[in-house]
C-alpha cells in the first residue's frame, strides 16, 4: 500500500474530550500516529466531528493508515483516561 500525504500535518491533544482538527477533503485516507502510551479513538467527520470511545480504536504508539470519507474535512479524537499527542496527515492511499 502506497500513502501520498497532501497538506500539513494536523496534532490534537487527545484527552478525555474530544477534540478535533480539520483534514483536506477530496483524500481516501488518513495516517494516524498515536504517540501516547494508551489507546486513542479516532472519527472523521464533515464540517464537525467528535469522537467517543466507541469510536475507531488505534493502540498505544501505533502509526495506522485509516480509509477516510473523501468528503470528509474533519478529524476528532479522544482517550478513555489520561492524555496523548496524535498526529494525523490526510492523503491518498493507491
Amino acid at each position: 500500500m502506497l500513502f501520498q500525504q497532501y497538506g500539513n500535518t494536523a496534532t490534537l491533544s487527545g484527552t478525555t474530550t474530544s477534540s478535533s482538527g480539520t483534514v483536506p477533503k477530496e483524500t481516501n485516507s488518513m495516517r494516524v500516529v498515536n504517540t501516547g502510551a494508551i489507546v486513542i479513538f479516532v472519527k472523521t467527520g464533515n464540517g464537525a466531528a467528535t469522537a467517543t470511545t466507541a469510536a475507531t480504536a488505534v493502540n498505544a504508539g501505533d502509526d495506522v493508515i485509516l480509509y477516510k470519507d473523501p468528503t470528509h474535512d474533519t478529524v476528532a479524537v479522544i482517550t478513555a483516561s489520561s492524555t496523548a499527542t496524535v498526529y494525523v496527515a490526510a492523503g491518498v492511499t493507491r
